[in-house]
């Protein structure tokens, strides 16, 4: 008996429906038109209910990758997925401050403590001190920018796919007052989490 409980049990679970985009920000989106600016507090509101950001992205891979971690007023905490360069991938919380009811923008906040690393060619995680060099180096890049203006980014609407659970923005990067339309990249949110895992960044 407890045998078939459990089939039964797992055959609902793989029927039941998977849970993706929520009510608000599927009517956030819906009603929305391409190339409108979206205000900082609907990006929010993306960025609480969705599973990942994908730039740029091509066969499930990514430029590099967003996973927001905790959203309010004042800002987002986000895990970053990028390489550091051609043989090293790397994970690591950042911080961004909303700015002027349009903008994201980068505080500096990049926390190395955090990281993860693997070898990009064979997957082989760094750690001990291997990682503990990757952290000073990152560091020291970090602070070597610090005197840089922060980058601030905002979000125009693409579109929107209820059968692919995604919505698609366009990123712009600001830098003193101006942007380049050559630094714009294209990003998915994924709301589906069955999707998500088999996205992956890219060199």
């Amino acid at each position: 008996m407890r045998g078939l409980c459990v089939a039964v049990m797992a055959a609902v679970v793989a029927a039941a429906p998977v849970v993706a985009m929520d009510a608000e920000a599927e009517a956030l989106v819906s009603g929305n038109k391409a190339g409108k600016l979206l205000p900082i507090e609907d990006v929010a509101v993306l960025m609480r209910a969705s599973e990942r950001w994908c730039y740029n992205e091509e066969a499930q891979t990514c430029d590099w990758s967003d996973i927001y971690l905790e959203v309010d007023a004042e800002g987002a905490t986000y895990e970053l997925a990028d390489f550091w360069s051609p043989d090293v991938e790397i994970a690591l919380t950042e911080y961004g401050v909303f700015r002027d009811g349009q903008f994201i923008c980068e505080t500096g906040e990049e926390s190395t403590q955090t990281l993860r690393a693997r070898n990009g060619v064979d997957g082989r995680p760094l750690g001990g001190r291997e990682l503990f060099a990757l952290k000073a180096e990152m560091a020291a890049a970090y602070a070597a920018e610090g005197d840089a203006s922060p980058a601030c980014f905002d979000y125009l609407f693409v579109g929107y796919s209820p059968s692919e659970e995604t919505v698609r923005l366009t990123q712009r990067i600001w830098r003193d007052g101006t942007t380049d339309p050559a630094e714009d990249a294209l990003v998915t949110l994924h709301f589906d989490p069955s999707v998500v895992d088999a996205l992956s960044v890219r060199w």
